[in-house]
């Protein structure tokens, strides 16, 4: 395990300790299943769509779905427009640099295997980890259900021929993105619980 991964381990042990924080971070996963959605349908010309492209679109947009229902049976204040979500820019940011910088990559041939391919590694490296530290239920059997679809994306893309060249380029950046991402988290993260820290001595005080 690595730096960058065992910093996103501690991370993700902060945001599961309270509903607020973890609404907010199944929101930005709804945000990111949803681009994901969308790089589909703007990156596959109109003759190249086919059943499995299909497929694709489908099950993505049912993860954005899922993902957001759950939050929006929550309590708390992520039931807020997307834009509103306190990590969209750091999501969105990640997502649209990685996919720009994925496409020039494979300059003349179709960016949507290429970007999927490695959007998906960061995905079956996500997943699992936050099963393990998520108390919800709910959550659980949400994230198992994707992670089992997101593995068989996985493998589909796994069968494409990627030079190894590509690959290691594609690797090193989407890690670097992925480093500003959990700086990010932790950013962001510092004065979320400072927050909730307040708001669970105040309720204390009144009970």
């Amino acid at each position: 395990m690595n730096e960058w991964d065992e910093r996103f381990e501690r991370v993700l042990v902060k945001i599961c300790e309270n509903e607020n924080t973890e609404a907010i971070w199944l929101d930005l996963l709804s945000q990111l299943e949803f681009a994901g959605c969308r790089k589909i349908v703007k990156g596959v010309p109109f003759e190249r769509v086919d059943v499995e492209v299909l497929n694709h679109v489908m099950e993505e947009a049912s993860h954005a779905f899922l993902l957001k229902t759950l939050v929006e049976k929550s309590h708390l204040p992520a039931k807020q427009a997307w834009e509103k979500n306190p990590l969209s820019e750091l999501g969105w940011t990640y997502f649209q640099t990685l996919d720009q910088g994925v496409s020039k990559m494979q300059k003349g041939t179709l960016p949507y295997p290429a970007v999927s391919w490695i959007v998906e590694q960061r995905v079956l490296d996500i997943y699992p980890r936050y099963l393990q530290h998520t108390r919800n239920l709910g959550v659980k059997r949400v994230v198992q259900r994707i992670l089992a679809q997101e593995k068989r994306h996985s493998a589909l893309f796994g069968d494409e021929r990627f030079s190894e060249d590509f690959k290691r380029r594609a690797i090193d950046w989407e890690a670097g993105l992925w480093a500003d991402f959990v700086s990010g988290l932790e950013r962001w993260l510092t004065p979320a619980m400072a927050e909730w820290e307040r708001s669970r001595t105040n309720t204390a005080r009144v009970l």
